[in-house]
């Protein structure tokens, strides 16, 4: 659970645009949503420290960020676990599990945050 100082949080998730589609094969295999607002994030993220990986597990029920993720959820599919892969215009790849904690907590609003959709790994 994330905290940041106060309210409203508005948030808005989108589509990958077409960069986002070709740095992923061309297939659509993620998703971005941007905080305008300073304050409680409203998600919950799953803190995977032995993959260093920070994942989107849901949005807090009565939040504000409830009806954007479950928009999300009928416009992708399943999204619980989707790892969190750039925040604003910065690749998280080469950056360390507390680096992505704290670069969630620090940024400035709007705070974009891309996360690539799950895999089926069966």
């Amino acid at each position: 659970l994330l905290k940041s100082e106060s309210r409203p949080l508005i948030l808005k998730f989108e589509k990958p645009n077409h960069h986002h589609a070709t740095k992923f094969g061309g297939k659509q295999k993620a998703f971005t949503l941007t905080i305008k607002e300073r304050g409680f994030l409203g998600l919950n993220f799953d803190i995977n420290k032995e993959k260093g990986v920070v994942s989107l597990i849901d949005a807090i029920i009565g939040e504000q960020s409830e009806e954007a993720y479950n928009d999300t959820l009928m416009a992708f599919g399943h999204i619980s676990g989707s790892e969190l892969i750039q925040i604003n215009d910065g690749d998280l790849k080469n950056k360390s599990l507390s680096e992505k904690v704290e670069l969630l907590k620090d940024q400035e609003r709007p705070l974009v945050l891309t996360f690539e959709l799950p895999t089926n790994k069966e």
